[in-house]
């Protein structure tokens, strides 16, 4: 198990006092880059309402729901295709769970 670990990430303008696991902290800061990526494009995208942070940042959770949304329906295709595959190999009508007992 990690230990708790203090970071300040800067988003947009703001600093965020988070405490997380240590293994998280790349995957964390990644996300706060990745944040300001999607906002900045969406103020180009959209310069009209881009004075509007608010409204900025819910298209851009929204773009982020959608997408992880889509990779974890893409996840359970493909754990659904390997069982498949795994079933006929095995010439089982169905691998439910592995009985270690």
């Amino acid at each position: 198990m990690n230990d708790p670990f203090n970071i300040t990430v800067p988003i947009l303008g703001n600093r965020l006092k988070l405490t997380i696991e240590r293994s998280d902290e790349v995957i964390v800061r990644e996300a706060a880059k990745r944040l300001a990526l999607r906002f900045t494009e969406y103020q180009g995208k959209y310069p009209s309402a881009a004075h509007n942070t608010q409204s900025m940042l819910l298209l851009t959770a929204l773009e982020f729901a959608i997408d992880s949304l889509k990779a974890q329906n893409d996840l359970n295709g493909t754990a659904a295709e390997i069982s498949d595959l795994l079933n006929g190999a095995l010439g089982q009508d169905s691998i439910s769970e592995f009985d270690a007992d």
